[in-house]
């Protein structure tokens, strides 16, 4: 299944198999994604800005280099030892009962992930705000 860039926000995709799917660069913000199986799903540079994953099958290989899962609901997701990349998330990303594998804590940060702050977030998303800061650092 191919839905790269696909405009996917606040779907039901409850249970829904995306073993092998290419979601690259889709949009899956606030998607309902409880007992999903994604083994071998491409995720890099997806949206899964305040999505729920709750007791999803994050499956062998998933790929979410780039992903943006910030806000998101990992609570109870397994199989998060087989994922690849290094995506980012914040402080309201929920990783409750997640697990690298079953019986073993999944913990974002020994596991390569990126956490993001609040402060960082502002940057990213009106890099005016960014400039401004040089130029006054560059007038002084």
């Amino acid at each position: 299944m191919v839905l790269s860039e696909a405009d996917l926000i606040g779907a039901n995709l409850v249970g829904v198999v995306l073993t092998a799917a290419s979601l690259n660069g889709a949009n899956l913000s606030s998607t309902h994604l409880a007992d999903a199986d994604m083994s071998k799903a491409l995720l890099a540079g997806a949206d899964l800005s305040g999505a729920s994953f709750s007791t999803a099958y994050g499956g062998l290989n998933v790929n979410l280099t780039g992903a943006d899962p910030r806000g998101a609901n990992l609570d109870d997701l397994t199989g998060l030892a087989f994922i690849t990349g290094t995506p980012y998330y914040d402080a309201q990303t929920t990783f409750d009962s997640a697990e690298l594998e079953v019986g073993v804590v999944f913990d974002p940060i020994s596991s390569g992930w990126n956490l993001v702050s609040e402060s960082s977030v502002a940057l990213l998303l009106d890099p005016d705000i960014g400039g401004i800061a040089a130029r006054r650092r560059s007038s002084t």
